[in-house]
């Protein structure tokens, strides 16, 4: 393993860390690569008020260095056709379709820890592989509203271990029952939930007090 290869273990292991992605920053300035500062500016906006003066120069840096450098710190990715964004100086975002997201899944977690993710039109099969991916444990936000999922989808997403950081859940607007929501009831693999969205689907009021009583306040219904 390169030494770039090692700080990129530690990244990918430690999403939600700045010290890694920093010190990283640090060793790529220091060989004159753009990329370092690039990350070293994204870290420090994360941190600023967009009321900071220095908010609106950085956000300009930020935009100059993406537009001379994206394609390149994309790869292959540039021709995915896809909303990409880039967040503390790694892709951090996607939104595509279940199809497109398996397609382009190692080339997604080669640019960065990806921690959300908008899935459209994700079917059974296709959500079942993904959820079998381990890449999945940096996810913190997982939206999977108006996908056409109903309880057998909900079954796949409780029985996968790597949502145990998931910090947000979007299943609104499907098809997803009672016995769908007493899956996500008894599932250990949503202990880190602060929001889990299950607006316009059916429930009745059984399913809907477990429900209140597993996820609290982080339940939207």
């Amino acid at each position: 393993m390169t030494e770039a290869e090692t700080f990129l273990v530690d990244i990918w292991e430690n999403p939600e860390d700045d010290t890694p992605r920093l010190v990283y920053a640090d060793w790529l300035m220091d060989r004159d690569d753009p990329r370092g500062e690039f990350i070293a500016l994204q870290c420090e906006l994360e941190t600023r008020s967009i009321k900071d003066p220095s908010h609106a120069r950085l956000r300009r840096r930020e935009l100059a260095l993406l537009r001379e450098h994206r394609e390149e710190w994309l790869g292959d990715l540039a021709d995915a056709r896809a909303p990409l964004t880039f967040r503390r100086g790694f892709l951090d975002e996607v939104e595509m379709t279940g199809e497109r997201f398996l397609y382009w899944l190692p080339s997604l977690w080669r640019a960065g820890p990806l921690t959300s993710i908008r899935l459209k039109r994700c079917s059974i099969g296709y959500l079942q592989t993904i959820c079998s991916c381990k890449e999945i444990r940096s996810l913190r936000t997982l939206d999977l509203s108006y996908s056409y999922l109903n309880d057998l989808s909900v079954e796949i997403l409780a029985r996968s271990p790597h949502f145990k950081d998931l910090k947000t859940l979007n299943l609104s607007h499907n098809f997803i029952r009672s016995s769908g929501a007493l899956m996500l009831v008894q599932s250990e693999n949503f202990s880190s939930l602060k929001r889990l969205d299950l607006r316009s689907n059916q429930f009745n009021r059984e399913a809907l007090e477990q429900l209140r009583d597993r996820f609290g306040e982080a339940l939207l219904k």
